[in-house]
C-alpha cells in the first residue's frame, strides 16, 4: 500500500493537471472498483462535473467536484492513477477511465483489485460507511493546506506533558523544539 508521503507525491503531481478540468465522461472497466454509489451512479453522477480541488486525506485521494461532490480514490497495495493521452493504449488492469475535457485520460490502474473509488458528499460517505472518519491533520489545516511549522502536545513514558514543535524541511518535517510544559 502507498505510505502517506507517496500519497502526498501524487496529490501534488495531479494537481496542476487536474484542477479546473472538467470529467467529461466515465468508462469503468472492472466496476466492481466502484464500492458507492452503484457504478451506473457513479458514472452518471461523474460525468461533466468539473474537478475543483485535488487534495489528500488520510492515505485517501480527494477530487472535490461540483455540488459538494467527492471523488475519493483509495489506492489500496498497487493502484496509481495516471494522466495519459487519449491515444495511448489502455494496459492491462486500467479499471476505470476518466476522460477530461482537454482530451487527455486519467486512468485508474490496480493489478490486485484492493483499490477502490468512491462517490458522494462527504457526510453521506461517512453516514454509509465507506470512508472512516478520520482525524486532523495539523501539517494541512492551513488556509492554503500548507503549513510551515507545526506544534503538538505530547506525552512522555512517565505521562508528563511536552510540547513538540516541527519545521518543513522539504517534503519532511524535523523536530526543531521540544519542551515540558509546566503545569
Amino acid at each position: 500500500m502507498p505510505e502517506l508521503p507517496e500519497v502526498e507525491t501524487i496529490v501534488a503531481d495531479l494537481r496542476p493537471h487536474l484542477t479546473g478540468r472538467t470529467i467529461v465522461r466515465c468508462e469503468l472497466i472492472f466496476p466492481t472498483i466502484v464500492r458507492y454509489p452503484e457504478p451506473e451512479v457513479f458514472i452518471d453522477s461523474v460525468a461533466g462535473m468539473q474537478i475543483a480541488v485535488v487534495r489528500r486525506r488520510g492515505k485517501y485521494i480527494l477530487l472535490d467536484l461540483q455540488h459538494d461532490l467527492v471523488l475519493v480514490v483509495h489506492l489500496g497495495m498497487t493502484g496509481h492513477l495516471r494522466i495519459v493521452d487519449a491515444s495511448a493504449p489502455i494496459e492491462k488492469h486500467t479499471h476505470a477511465i476518466f476522460t477530461l475535457d482537454d482530451g487527455r485520460h486519467l486512468r485508474y490502474h490496480d493489478p490486485r483489485r484492493f483499490g477502490r473509488l468512491l462517490l458522494g458528499t462527504e457526510a453521506t460517505l461517512l453516514d454509509a460507511k465507506k470512508m472512516p472518519a478520520l482525524g486532523p491533520e495539523p501539517a494541512c489545516d492551513a488556509a492554503d493546506g500548507v503549513r510551515e511549522t507545526v506544534s503538538i502536545a505530547a506525552t512522555s513514558a512517565d505521562r508528563r506533558p511536552w510540547s513538540l514543535t516541527f519545521r518543513r524541511a522539504g517534503v519532511r518535517w524535523r523536530l526543531t523544539g521540544a519542551s515540558p510544559v509546566m503545569q
